[in-house]
């Protein structure tokens, strides 16, 4: 028969074509007509009759053929037979022994030939189970061959057997959302099991794998998945965790306790095949270490060096903040380390004050009360070193008073504003001092100028006859018995003026003369008579607390020519 639809030849007695599994048109066995079968005579030593010999023949016609598929058809043969063996026992059971020539006038059977007729039609049955059979296995097989050969069954496959790039170049040839989702889910099914690997040290699945596994996948057939980025960020998570334990117990063994700490505590809990080793680890390591560290630190301070104890507690505690016993023996050593630090300071403090080295003093004192700022010797000696400072500078400061030195007495004053910025003394001393600095006579504002046989000029530079320069100074020059006056204004201002006197350098001048000071018309100062021949000198007059006017006078002492320098004249306090 021609399957209506692929064409193939199939078995006339199949109801679906085992190529294509359209159904056909395959026409139903006839049944044979119904026979009355007669049972032979009894005889006394006959054995039961099995069901295989006494199935009549209508009774096997008539077995019903089921459709094709697998255990329907089997079944139904199983049922048909089963329920001609029961016919047969009941009809043996009822039927009595009928003589040969009977009423009915049916002529008996030979045993024999009865035989060989059941015989026939049980072989022609079996034939038709087989083959039902064997085309329903064919179908079957057909029907798995062709899942089998289904993209998605095929991708199932490749990644069963870990064969991945197959499955990613299967994954093109999925084209609709029910076998993507299918799809997807096998391969979130596979990363899982590639995780779970990798986080179980199974043989053969180490970082490298896991990574190139995963990240393949992400590329492809779960490209954009957030479940399959997490594993990828959780496989590199434990790869760093279990680094960090390899290194952890390299250094531990080494004996670099601290470098064996820090990595233990880089193993993460996520990692749970080495956190608990880690944790147990890093306690064992942590009571080696701090054990280590407080010997040494002890070993330093019976030696006195306190320095050292300190700076090995203090390392041990960049490892292990907060740790009650090493910050308990550092605060013992720091004591030590104090009390030593502050009697070195007092001694070198003390040492600079008697033999006058100020600056030391107070350089050694800014960093002791900056390492102890509330320590009571030091407060104490500080003290004693301003008031010891203070009282050897005034005495220094007194003596540049008279010297005349204000630009030196100046300068002190200065450094005894920087040593003593509290004392409030010193600021009224230095404007006191800042009005002792002399002030050019030439500042102060002319009053009233008088010149007979007299002239004057001021700020200019001369020669002496002994050669000396003198800048900025005032020349006074006199012919015949001439004499000159200049009133300048002091306004009670100034109670000092001094000045240097010489003879000017000239080729026609042989004269000779002198200067007067005086203070409101009083006379206060007189200089000898200079001439040619007089060196340079200088002089000083002191004026009275109250003058408001100041007069120079220039007077010549005989009628030649007369040419008087009077240079560095000043006003100033003292």
């Amino acid at each position: 028969m021609i399957c209506s639809n692929c064409g193939k030849e199939v078995n006339e007695l199949s109801k679906f074509c085992t190529f294509c599994g359209t159904p056909t048109a395959a026409p139903q066995t006839e049944t044979a007509p119904a026979q009355e079968v007669v049972a032979p005579q009894p005889q006394p030593t006959l054995n039961p009759v099995t069901p295989a010999q006494a199935v009549p023949q209508n009774q096997e016609a008539a077995t019903p053929v089921q459709a094709m598929g697998g255990s329907t058809v089997l079944l139904g043969a199983a049922e048909t037979a089963s329920a001609a063996s029961t016919t047969l026992l009941n009809s043996t059971a009822n039927v009595a022994p009928t003589p040969m020539g009977s009423a009915n006038g049916t002529q008996p059977v030979a045993p024999a030939q009865l035989k060989k007729k059941k015989k026939k039609k049980g072989k022609a049955g079996l034939i038709i189970v087989l083959v039902l059979l064997l085309l329903v296995v064919g179908g079957g097989c057909a029907f798995i061959f062709m899942q089998m050969n289904q993209p998605v069954n095929k991708i199932e496959t490749a990644l069963s057997s870990g064969d991945l790039d197959a499955a990613i170049a299967l994954f093109d040839e999925i084209e609709n959302d029910e076998d993507l989702e299918a799809v997807t889910g096998q391969a979130l099914t596979y990363a899982e099991s590639v995780k779970n690997d990798y986080l179980n040290e199974v043989e053969g699945m180490d970082y490298a794998n896991a990574y190139a596994i995963l990240t393949k996948l992400s590329s492809g057939i779960l490209a954009e998945n957030a479940e399959v980025t997490e594993m990828i960020a959780l496989v590199d998570r434990i790869n760093i965790s279990r680094a960090a334990f390899s290194s952890a117990e390299k250094f531990k063994d080494a004996g670099r306790y601290a470098d064996a700490i820090n990595e233990y505590n880089n193993v993460i809990e996520e990692d749970s095949a080495y956190y608990q080793l880690a944790q147990a680890a890093l306690t064992e390591t942590i009571d080696i270490f701090r054990t280590d560290a407080l010997d040494s630190a002890k070993a330093y301070a019976e030696a006195g060096d306190y320095i050292a104890a300190k700076t090995v507690l203090n390392e041990a505690l960049q490892v292990l903040t907060n740790d009650s016993s090493l910050l308990s023996e550092l605060n013992v050593v720091e004591a030590y380390i104090q009390d030593e630090s502050i009697t070195t300071y007092l001694d070198s403090i003390n040492s600079a004050i008697a033999e006058g080295r100020y600056a030391d003093a107070f350089d050694n004192m800014e960093t002791a009360l900056d390492d102890f700022p509330d320590n009571a010797d030091l407060l104490t000696l500080k003290v004693t070193l301003e008031n010891s400072y203070k009282e050897a500078q005034m005495a220094a400061l007194n003596e540049l008073y008279i010297a005349g030195d204000i630009d030196a007495a100046l300068l002190l004053l200065a450094d005894m504003q920087t040593y003593l910025p509290d004392d409030s003394e010193i600021p009224s001393l230095i404007t006191q001092y800042e009005s002792y600095k002399p002030t050019a006579l030439s500042a102060l504002t002319i009053y009233e100028e008088n010149c007979h046989y007299a002239e004057y000029t001021m700020g200019v530079t001369l020669t002496d006859t002994y050669e000396n320069i003198h800048t900025d100074a005032i020349s006074l020059t006199l012919s015949h018995s001439g004499n000159g006056e200049l009133v300048f204004l002091n306004n009670d201002k100034f109670n000092r003026f001094s000045g240097v006197l010489a003879y000017e350098y000239c080729s026609n001048t042989r004269g000779s003369g002198h200067i007067e000071v005086y203070a409101d018309d009083e006379l206060i100062y007189t200089s000898p008579t200079i001439d040619d021949s007089t060196k340079a000198f200088g002089f000083e007059a002191i004026l009275p607390a109250s003058c408001h006017k100041l007069k120079l006078r220039w007077v010549a002492d005989n009628g030649e020519y007369t040419n008087l320098v009077l240079a560095n004249a000043q006003v100033y306090n003292r």
